[in-house]
């Protein structure tokens, strides 16, 4: 089966062809997850909740929800974290060292021809 996808590559290195692999297995894989996750969930959860309400109904009680909590600020706070972090990272990145790290080619260790 893998050969005949090409999923394995004659006469070259493996590592040209990794995306191929990657492709074929996380595509189907990636559609099974959006399927479930975009329509199946989202049947499950109406269906909890209209059987919830029918719960509710034949015990004769009704919901009381509680207030929302102020959330809002605090995701504003981490989010203003985040974007501060990767500024930082982003505006030193000579200096800590991730244009070289991230520059290596695949197969050569990090620092070999640099004496590191």
């Amino acid at each position: 089966m893998f050969s005949f996808f090409d999923l394995v590559p004659q006469h070259k290195r493996v590592e040209s062809h990794i995306y191929t692999f990657y492709f074929w297995i996380g595509g189907p894989l990636l559609t099974a997850v959006a399927v479930a996750m975009l329509f199946l969930r989202l049947v499950f959860v109406l269906a909890l909740c209209d059987l919830y309400a029918e719960h509710l109904k034949s015990r004769g009680e009704s919901v009381t929800l509680p207030e929302n909590p102020p959330k809002s600020v605090s995701v504003l706070v981490a989010f203003g974290c985040l974007c501060l972090l990767v500024a930082v990272v982003y505006f030193l990145r000579d200096e800590l060292g991730m244009t070289d790290i991230l520059s290596t080619p695949y197969g050569e260790e990090y620092g070999v021809d640099k004496g590191i």
